[in-house]
């Protein structure tokens, strides 16, 4: 249908973040000189990237990705937890605003 219609609709679009547990990026959470090459911030910047927990990653990166995105699609965050094969929804599904 979306080649018929000229491509997506603003409204067709849904960006989702997925992070999961026990990802070995927090390893490196002992080593700020490192994480901050990895995430190309300022050591002093880390705290906020969430990174030890990915509840608060997710949410971190779902803000982050509603500045860049265009109004109209859909965002939403959840974690997969590596334990248990489980989604949780983070984020709900939630329209983008202008």
């Amino acid at each position: 249908m979306q080649a018929r219609t000229g491509g997506p609709r603003p409204g067709d679009v849904h960006s989702a973040v997925l992070h999961h547990t026990d990802c070995g990026v927090t390893d490196l959470a002992a080593f700020p000189e490192l994480l901050a090459d990895y995430f190309e911030v300022p050591a002093g910047d880390l705290d906020a990237k969430a990174v030890t927990d990915p509840v608060a990653a997710v949410r971190v990166d779902v803000e982050s990705l509603k500045r860049k995105l265009p109004a109209g699609v859909f965002v939403s965050g959840l974690v997969y937890d590596v334990a248990n094969g489980l989604i949780d929804v983070v984020v709900p599904p939630a329209r983008v605003d202008a």
